[in-house]
């Protein structure tokens, strides 16, 4: 059984709006008809008309801007695909602890490259709390239990450590690149090289709009030292 799903805290600030946003509307829809009007009915009335009209058009306008920048955002937005956020972020916590604990990795079949890792979920939980981003931008608290590292979703976290050294990590069925964000690592650069990598996978909660029902997040040797000082910095402010 997974975790029961539990639902982000809503701030005063996103209660307020939501109560206001339909009022807000019907008012909006009010003025501007208001305003036409008043431009149609006489010369007299057309520049209070137009001023109220253009009024009322504001609150529409914050609409589509606040949906133009959050589609703009949308990878960003889909942290769990990110190297350094979501799984990713967990996924650095995977490579040092590994590196630093290599007797710890136990693979759980000859054909497949996930793992299981013992006192990685103790040495996680000093690194809580770790969060997640829905599509809309707000976090989510990563679940992190005995019995597993769980999305805010509800499904498993699962590992992977890389064994045979051929520039992907296989686990679960799924095929992933050692070098994050290219297909083949060898056809993208015939001078690629490596010694280490690990990955983390999960189910994804939207698979029609992510257009893929899982990520496969993986991180190798140099992207670790180029990324990780500044990311476990950043995270000891937090």
């Amino acid at each position: 059984m997974f975790p029961a799903h539990t639902p982000a805290s809503i701030t005063g600030g996103e209660i307020f709006a939501a109560f206001a946003f339909y009022p807000c509307f019907i008012f909006s829809v009010i003025g501007l008809i208001a305003g036409l009007a008043d431009i149609v009915r006489s010369r007299d009335s057309r520049g209070s008309g137009v001023l109220l009209a253009v009024l009322a058009l504001v609150l529409p306008a914050t609409m589509v801007a606040k949906k133009l920048n959050w589609e703009a955002n949308y990878d960003a937005s889909y942290a769990w695909f990110d190297q350094a956020g979501g799984g990713g972020l967990i996924n650095f916590f995977l490579y040092r602890y590994v590196r630093e604990h290599p007797s710890a990795v136990a693979y759980l079949s000859d054909d497949s490259e996930e793992v299981q890792v013992s006192g990685f979920i103790d040495a996680l939980r000093a690194a809580e709390p770790l969060y997640m981003r829905d599509h809309s931008g707000r976090k989510h608290k990563v679940r992190i239990t005995p019995e597993g590292v769980f999305t805010p979703w509800g499904s498993r976290i699962h590992f992977a450590v890389d064994r045979n050294h051929d520039g992907f990590l296989t686990a679960a069925g799924q095929r992933g690149s050692t070098r994050h964000g290219v297909a083949d690592p060898w056809a993208y650069d015939k001078n690629y090289s490596y010694s280490f990598a690990t990955g983390v996978f999960l189910t994804l909660p939207d698979p029609k709009l992510s257009q893929t029902d899982s990520s496969f997040v993986t991180v190798d040797n140099n992207d670790y030292d180029r990324v990780a000082p500044s990311l476990f910095a950043w995270l000891q402010q937090k």
